[in-house]
């Protein structure tokens, strides 16, 4: 295991020469997987030039799953969660199998009421939405706070995510 007190980027480049890969590799590989990551844009986030918090989440699941590393991993160390389409089915499907009336997350009823009067927001205060987002569980069982739910509903609209679409 890798020491939690190293920088992001330097974590990133370790995982890369760990799995014995040049930046035109992942590259490569990445691109097979549909999230491409660039060799100039890879080198730059080992550079700590550019954030992680600034890609997309197919092209940040993409690096992820080319470095080996579970989601758990992932979200541990760089405090981002990735909202997969793997996820997103269990998401789903949990909803499903689960008591469809189920008490609002707080702070996304906060989300809700802080920006759902926005434009890039609006849609997040729609039942679909509301509904869909309520569905997400969290591995240490803590809510998000308002701002984390408005970023999460930003990036899987960004990402073309359709509540109730399968």
């Amino acid at each position: 295991m890798t020491d939690p007190k190293v920088p992001v980027h330097i974590w990133l480049q370790d995982l890369r020469d760990k799995a014995r890969l040049s930046q035109s590799e992942v590259d490569l590989k990445t691109r097979q997987l549909g999230g491409r990551v660039s060799q100039s844009y890879l080198s730059q986030i080992e550079k700590g030039y550019k954030s992680l918090e600034a890609m997309e989440p197919p092209r940040m699941d993409a690096l992820r799953q080319v470095y080996g590393v579970s989601v758990e991993e992932w979200a541990r160390r760089t405090g981002l969660t990735i909202v997969t389409s793997e996820s997103q089915k269990e998401s789903s499907e949990r909803a499903r199998s689960t008591n469809p009336v189920r008490e609002l997350w707080p702070n996304l009823a906060l989300a809700i009421e802080e920006y759902g009067d926005r434009a890039r927001y609006r849609e997040m205060a729609t039942p679909e939405w509301r509904d869909y987002l309520n569905t997400f569980d969290f591995y240490d069982g803590h809510d998000l706070p308002p701002e984390g739910w408005a970023e999460l509903f930003l990036t899987l609209k960004q990402s073309n995510v359709r509540p109730g679409e399968e």
